[in-house]
């Protein structure tokens, strides 16, 4: 009878998942056909009304599974904006959106000769997910045919996009640099408190300017007015140096270039994806995978802190790496999503992951956090609510998820932790709703809701994670 009755429990438990996710799926695909503008997606209604780079990757991933052609034009639209010099901007503005700051006469991206003049950009980067997006649209397609038509138009562009990256942020090491906070898609973290205080504002360096975010959301949502003010000056010293990345490298004062451990990982998993395409469409993947190698060995030989046991970002300003308190920081475990861990420091970092600094199991089993926090819990500026202060992102933890699923044969606890993570993202989203970010301690969404990376990442987990394959006609 006790075998019969846990036999009812688990099909029971099987049916109201299946359910669950059924209903995540649908929800899902409408706010991405909600948000879908004719020729991409935009993020977010009224807050974020144009197309940003590393969102539509992820959206991209999302739609590969039931809608080929939106997740293609997605890539192919974003890639027409990219610049001359390969650059590839992280917003390109929707001529019909309302006004938003900045927006393109902000940017004046027309003192650059390597700007597009039929489009209006920003001028400065995101994550490299795209070769990545483009590979799980291949993977995932109906019509591999057509499938391999748009690899044959979009792997020059990214390969160009690469390149941009090697030629023109090279630090050392095949090291990539970052000149803006919004560069690294983390766009207040801790990780750049340190940088912003060295940067000396006096009166008349920023333009009066009016945001739009903070009356949108809620203000404590968002960056601060001290922080604002330096995201500004970035980018009017960009505008201001053509954006010629040799003058920008060389100012050594008021200046923001740091590596980044997080945009690094994805660049190597982007390589690695990027020489995937290459064979498939019987080009040489020699460059792509040498690009892998050379970034995974500087991340380790540059970026590893033995003592921290955390890989930590490099302020090349200050030529330090950014320690203590503000480099604990969920995206110092984002190099397990690219393998680049050697075995002999996963415990280290599983020790952290797995652990009240984070979010342990035994807390994500007894819903006393969902996975997993973006800042470390125990820092002294740790918040619930404020963007990267603290909230729990999906694309982080999707980020996370998919690395531990690269080591998941190590070790139990590894595998367990990659299981859990998994069915917790899912549990959050089906308890609060498709937020930007959450709050990892309580049952709140922060930012702005029917948020596309939400629906599409969900989506992928679903397919990919669970047993989605069987609602592809959903």
């Amino acid at each position: 009878a006790t075998r019969f009755s846990l036999l009812v429990l688990l099909i029971l438990g099987t049916v109201l998942a299946n359910r669950n996710n059924t209903d995540l799926l649908l929800k899902g695909k409408a706010i991405l056909q909600s948000n879908w503008i004719g020729h991409s997606t935009i993020p977010a209604p009224k807050l974020y009304p144009h197309q940003w780079s590393w969102d539509s990757a992820f959206i991209a991933i999302g739609k590969s599974y039931y809608d080929q052609t939106q997740a293609q034009v997605e890539l192919l639209t974003l890639f027409q904006a990219k610049w001359d010099n390969g650059l590839l901007p992280h917003i390109v503005f929707n001529p019909n959106a309302p006004a938003y700051f900045p927006g393109p006469e902000w940017w004046d991206i027309s003192v650059s000769p390597y700007a597009p003049r039929d489009v209006n950009t920003s001028g400065i980067i995101q994550p490299p997910v795209h070769a990545t997006a483009a590979r799980a649209i291949y993977d995932n397609a109906q019509d591999k045919e057509d499938a391999i038509q748009f690899l044959k138009k979009i792997y020059p562009d990214l390969l160009h996009w690469h390149s941009y990256l090697y030629k023109e942020r090279q630090w050392q090491d095949g090291l990539v640099y970052l000149r803006h906070p919004w560069e690294s898609g983390m766009d207040n973290s801790p990780l750049w408190d340190s940088a912003f205080q060295a940067i000396d504002l006096k009166p008349g360096m920023v333009p009066p300017y009016n945001r739009s975010d903070d009356s949108i959301v809620n203000s404590t949502d968002r960056p601060t007015k001290w922080t604002y003010d330096r995201f500004v000056w970035l980018v009017e010293q960009s505008k201001h140096n053509q954006y010629n990345e040799e003058f920008i490298r060389n100012i050594n004062e008021n200046n923001f270039l740091i590596v980044d451990v997080l945009f690094n990982s994805i660049l190597v998993q982007a390589n690695h994806d990027l020489a995937y395409i290459a064979n498939i469409l019987q080009e040489s993947p020699i460059k792509a995978q040498s690009w892998a190698t050379l970034t995974a060995a500087g991340i380790n030989k540059n970026l590893w802190n033995e003592e921290m046991g955390y890989y930590l970002n490099f302020d090349m300003v200050k030529n330090e790496l950014i320690s203590g308190e503000q480099g604990m920081v969920a995206g110092s475990f984002i190099p397990l999503y690219a393998k680049v861990v050697p075995l002999d420091r996963l415990g280290t970092l599983m020790d952290h992951i797995d652990s009240t600094d984070f979010c342990s199991l035994k807390e994500i089993n007894d819903y006393i956090c969902w996975p997993i926090p973006t800042f470390n819990r125990m820092a002294t500026n740790f918040s619930t609510h404020n963007y990267w202060r603290g909230p729990s992102w999906i694309n982080i933890n999707w980020l996370l998820m998919k690395g531990l699923g690269k080591y998941a044969s190590e070790s139990q606890r590894v595998k367990e932790y990659h299981e859990v993570i998994a069915e917790h993202i899912l549990d959050l989203v089906n308890t609060i709703g498709f937020y930007e970010y959450f709050d990892p301690l309580g049952n709140s969404g922060h930012g702005t809701d029917s948020f596309s990376w939400t629906a599409s990442l969900v989506i992928d987990i679903i397919f990919s994670e669970v047993t989605g394959k069987n609602l592809i006609n959903l």
